[in-house]
């Protein structure tokens, strides 16, 4: 059994990494943390992705437009998969390449919500 004069000799020799060294591990981890999270909201406005995303509170006026009703165009996500249902899906999805194939990739406009056709209406989807 280590007795109270046993500890206290073995505090009285530890040096000040060994006293600090959790609180130092600590800061560690969080300026790492600091800096990671620094590089990923670096990628995410260099990359682009900050352009498209909806949630950002400059776009809370689009979000309503945005949402998944105003399509009404869309596959439905239940029914029976028999030939007529191939054909229309292989229809829509045919329209909606067609669009989207026509737009340059390294354009730096490619990623605009005219581009990606995302507020899209019908009457604008058959007029291009």
């Amino acid at each position: 059994m280590i007795s109270m004069e046993e500890l206290r000799n073995d505090a009285a020799e530890m040096t000040q990494w060994q006293r600090h060294r959790f609180f130092a591990l600590i800061m560690g981890v969080i300026a790492v943390s600091f800096i990671l999270v620094l590089i990923a909201l670096s990628l995410y406005n260099s990359s682009g992705a900050a352009q498209v995303d909806l949630s950002r509170p400059g776009y809370q006026s689009i979000q309503k437009e945005a949402s998944r009703g105003a399509i009404d165009d869309s596959f439905p996500s239940n029914g029976v998969l028999d030939e007529k249902a191939f054909n229309d899906f292989d229809k829509l999805y045919g329209a909606h390449a067609k669009r989207v194939v026509g737009v340059d990739s390294f354009d730096p406009q490619a990623l605009e919500t005219k581009s990606l056709q995302l507020l899209d209406s019908p009457e604008t989807a058959t007029q291009q």
